[in-house]
């Protein structure tokens, strides 16, 4: 229903109509795609009570962007522990040296030979009979192009100096683990502009996915 044209401002109108022209356009060029198929990557380390006889190490869960989680968390050992990191390497996004020294105290993180900073994201998980089922894990290799080899390593390292082990890690501690999982749910593919202006102007997405306006 339209308003008397003494109830609004006649600049403003148009302007409100041009906006929606915008977001109409920006909308009609998402793509919707039906679901995908994922297949995700994880390194473990299944440290659960080898290392029961020494002090618990402490964890911190260090992004790129050197923002950190489980600070100082004691790692308690007990059957099923580990810890699990990404497959592929991750550099820290920041300058060290200037802006962030203490994190080179860190068994997660140090400078490469390339002047770049490592950091390797690790969190905790449970190794347990739900994890073993749904990442089917083996003590090798299986696939050296999704679980690189560099990030292998310095998973590795981590974890060397986190449980203060000397030498290479023993055989059954590294486990590699896949994970493939279908999203039967519709996708929408756009810039940030275009998908905003799609939920703007289409409640039946809105709804799909269950966002208020």
């Amino acid at each position: 229903q339209q308003l008397p044209s003494w109830a609004y401002d006649a600049c403003v109108a148009r302007w409100t109509k041009c906006l929606e022209t915008w977001d109409t356009e920006d909308a009609s060029e998402v793509e919707r795609r039906m679901g995908f198929t994922e297949t995700a990557y994880r390194l473990l380390f299944a440290f659960e009570d080898h290392f029961k006889d020494q002090e618990a190490p402490r964890l911190h869960t260090i992004m790129p962007s050197g923002k950190t989680e489980n600070m100082n968390e004691p790692l308690k050992s007990g059957p099923g522990k580990g810890l699990i990191a990404y497959a592929y390497p991750q550099t820290l996004a920041l300058d060290v040296d200037r802006e962030m020294p203490g994190l080179a105290k860190m068994p997660f993180c140090w400078k490469r030979e390339d002047g770049t900073w490592c950091v390797v994201q690790t969190w905790p998980t449970e190794y347990n009979d739900g994890w073993k089922a749904a990442f089917k894990p083996t003590d090798r290799n299986p696939n050296p192009d999704k679980f690189k080899p560099q990030a292998v390593e310095e998973f590795c390292q981590a974890m060397r100096k986190l449980f203060d082990i000397k030498g290479p890690l023993k055989d059954g501690l590294l486990k590699y683990g896949q994970r493939t999982s279908d999203n039967t749910l519709p996708v929408y593919e756009g810039t940030g502009a275009q998908l905003m202006a799609l939920l703007r102007t289409n409640g039946a997405v809105r709804k799909e996915k269950d966002v208020e306006r």
